[in-house]
């Protein structure tokens, strides 16, 4: 969530470019002065969305892409154990007894977007297929519509 997050601050201030990976082509143009403000602007948006544990990780980071690899590295790793943790996770998710559908919803959503921060992407119908089916028995009806 928070790459999300950070992508969005870095878009309301037109900073989302410097975060990127640049191409060797534009070498020249990120040694301008507008450039180097502008990265240093949003390298700041990046470090101010953390904890001061964390901003220590990005302390000795020249540029906005540098703390934007290190902070991934960190937080998104994509490891097999990780992507099988959340795999197991997503297959053993179901809807309790007394919990509010929506919640389900957003926390099924977040767990795929956790997925695909990861490398594993699924279909629309697959996303559908494993919500429907975390549904307790009481929903058969609305899944048999569907």
């Amino acid at each position: 969530m928070w790459e999300f997050n950070a992508r969005m601050a870095l878009a309301r201030k037109g900073l989302q470019g410097y975060i990127a990976a640049m191409k060797p082509e534009d070498a020249a143009r990120r040694e301008t002065q507008e450039w180097k403000a502008a990265d240093m602007k949003a390298l700041v948006v990046v470090a101010k969305m953390l904890s001061p544990t964390y901003q220590s990780m990005i302390r000795d980071a020249s540029t906005a892409y540098e703390a934007w690899e290190t902070l991934r590295g960190f937080f998104v790793k994509q490891t097999l154990h990780n992507r099988v943790q959340l795999r197991k996770q997503l297959h053993e998710f179901t809807l309790g007894a007394r919990e509010d559908l929506m919640k389900h919803i957003v926390c099924f959503d977040d767990l795929c977007s956790r997925l695909a921060a990861v490398g594993e992407t699924m279909s629309g119908d697959g996303k559908l297929v494993i919500l429907l089916g975390s549904l307790p028995p009481e929903y058969d009806a609305m899944v048999r519509i569907i």
